[in-house]
């Protein structure tokens, strides 16, 4: 009987829906020349497919204040995730390159890719500074 049982425990187990995967996404909007234009960021996160969050990401990085409209037409997805994390650092002086992002499996990471990214941009003068992470 244990075996019966053990064989009905497992197709019940198997046999369970999987929960859905959420999906992210990171759009970035720059036209090379980050002093002049600025740069243009959209992150979505938790959603239900690949495609969704992409269109989401694009329009907030499409719609986002405070940049250029030429930085803002130039957004395009740069990371799609999932069971990941996305970070972006930028050095938020007036007219400076610095700006950064990574994407890894925790957030310290991702953070660490994207300071390391902000640096290399911004040269020994910038100062980066953390806009946001996010994990799906």
């Amino acid at each position: 009987m244990k075996p019966v049982h053990a064989l009905v425990l497992t197709l019940a187990l198997t046999s369970a829906p999987l929960p859905a995967l959420a999906s992210g996404a990171l759009a970035v909007g720059e036209t090379g020349n980050i002093a002049r234009d600025g740069v243009s960021v959209g992150v979505s996160e938790d959603r239900a497919t690949r495609a969704e969050a992409r269109e989401e990401a694009l329009q907030i990085c499409r719609t986002a204040e405070g940049v250029s409209q030429a930085a803002r037409n130039k957004c395009t997805i740069v990371q799609d995730f999932q069971h990941g994390c996305v970070s972006v650092y930028a050095d938020k002086q007036p007219r400076t390159p610095g700006f950064g992002w990574g994407y890894a499996s925790t957030p310290l990471r991702a953070k660490w890719d994207a300071l390391y990214a902000c640096r290399e941009a911004a040269g020994s003068g910038g100062t980066c500074e953390l806009i946001g992470t996010s994990c799906d």
